[in-house]
């Protein structure tokens, strides 16, 4: 596989996105293809390197996806690319809860075999850097720390204390890093605002960002060492033996502004075990795309757009209509909320939505769930058997309360969390297909017998030879 890097840093807040998002700014415009990755189940970080290469970024998070599918995740990170650039999450050693599957930024980067850039803070240190560094370096002897990156370095600062302290430990200092508060990427309750919302303005962020790398790190060290990294052999899509034969089902995906949040393993997926996925908006579109035999709705900000939802009324007609009719239907956190009889917005304005599922939700001030979950199929149905496990996460700012009587889909730690009919499943959850393909293959095989049931019932032309009139 292609050069890499991962940029770490020993906590949350130090630089890591900024840096990264430069870094592959630089690289590119020095002629490289280049490939990126986030570890963790984080939506909004691949947005923005996704704009940064023009090409999708993945997520490399053992956790929801096991080690096989952070490692066919970062394969596909790498195809085609000269240098791929891994942006860690949180600290370099915080991951899940003790007793679950590693699955830290150092647990990534010793499975994809790369070297570690440590991004420091150093607004309010001088030579303890230093140690701090020497700490993350030796803490685990599986990874290797290969430089750091002192970011956040007044220009009128003497440099002297601190490349000496580093000196004496032998970890290599690759850049100094200004406070650049121009070159701040924007941010909203769920964390930076998506990457498309404004293509122009955020383009113009990540070349900043990258003329300051370039212009305060040493690039050309940087790219030594990513390409001191050993050779992986590529690895396969863990969906890759599950594809079976039959009818090519049409999957409709929502995809605009109000629904963005989807993992780019989860339509490659579909289409790896034989959909043909069209992307749609709920937004401007006016009605689902033609013969669609299934419907994903991923996650997104529908409250931010939830007045333009309600306005489209035959978008959400044609949504609910499907429903009733069995189109399956798999809906993620904020594809949930649209599917629900009305939506409270910030404002405290209560708005229809598609009306297919027994419940309302409203947006709260303050985060009302962020985690790690596994989850039990409560119900055979679209997603497979009753009884099949899987691993998601949570990260929400609604409540949803459903009305008495509504089947739940998914059971955690004992609790029933979300909706399920013979033909929907919708809940909170984000799934990344690569860590659980079993139920990506039994959404397509739904979607497969609906499309076989439309073939066969649809009207068969009278061929017969007709008297002349």
């Amino acid at each position: 596989m292609s050069a890499r890097l991962v940029i770490a840093a020993p906590r949350s807040g130090e630089g890591k996105t900024s840096i990264a998002l430069g870094l592959v700014a630089a690289l590119a415009g020095r002629g490289l293809s280049v490939g990126s990755a986030k570890v963790g189940p984080d939506y909004l970080d691949t947005g923005w390197h996704a704009l940064a290469t023009d090409r999708a970024a993945r997520n490399l998070d053992v956790w929801t996806m096991g080690e096989d599918g952070a490692t066919a995740a970062f394969s596909a990170a790498s195809e085609g690319a000269d240098v791929v650039v891994v942006e860690g999450v949180m600290g370099l050693f915080d991951g899940h809860r003790t007793g679950a599957a590693a699955c830290s930024t150092a647990d990534v980067a010793r499975l994809i075999g790369a070297p570690i850039v440590l991004v420091i803070d150093a607004s309010r240190a001088a030579a303890s850097l230093a140690a701090v560094a020497l700490g993350f370096a030796t803490f685990d002897h599986r990874v290797r720390v290969g430089g750091v990156i002192v970011n956040r370095f007044a220009e009128h600062r003497s440099r002297a204390s601190v490349s000496d302290a580093f000196e004496s430990i032998g970890i290599p200092v690759l850049g100094w890093v200004p406070p650049a508060d121009e070159a701040r990427l924007p941010s909203r309750h769920l964390g930076l605002v998506q990457a498309g919302e404004d293509d122009v303005a955020g383009r113009a962020a990540i070349s900043h960002l990258g003329e300051l790398v370039e212009r305060y790190c040493d690039v050309d060290a940087l790219l030594a060492l990513a390409r001191s990294a050993e050779t992986l052999p590529p690895a396969e899509p863990t969906w890759a033996c599950l594809r079976t034969p039959g009818p090519t089902p049409r999957i409709a995906m929502a995809r605009d502004a109000a629904f963005a949040f989807t993992y780019a393993d989860n339509p490659e997926a579909l289409r790896g075990l034989g959909a043909d996925v069209v992307e749609f908006s709920p937004l401007a579109d006016t009605a689902l795309p033609a013969d669609a035999d299934g419907l994903y709705l991923p996650g997104g900000y529908p409250e931010l757009f939830a007045e333009r939802l309600a306005d489209n009324v035959s978008m959400r007609e044609s949504i609910a209509g499907a429903a009733s009719a069995g189109l399956p239907i798999y809906a993620e956190c904020g594809g949930m909320l649209y599917l629900l009889e009305s939506l409270t917005d910030g404002d405290g304005r209560e708005l229809p939505m598609a009306g297919v599922l027994p419940a309302s939700a409203t947006m709260m001030p303050r985060l009302q769930r962020v985690g790690y979950a596994e989850a039990t199929l409560v119900a055979s149905g679209v997603l497979g058997e009753a009884g099949t496990v899987v691993r998601g996460h949570e990260f929400r700012y609604s409540t949803c309360e459903p009305q008495a009587g509504a089947a739940p889909a998914w059971r955690v730690d004992g609790e029933a969390r979300g909706f399920a009919a013979d033909n929907v499943v919708a809940s909170y959850l984000h799934l990344n297909f690569a860590g659980c393909p079993q139920v990506a293959s039994a959404f397509v095989a739904a979607c497969r017998a609906h499309a076989s049931a439309r073939h066969d019932s649809a009207p068969v032309a009278d061929t017969s030879p007709r008297r002349p009139e």
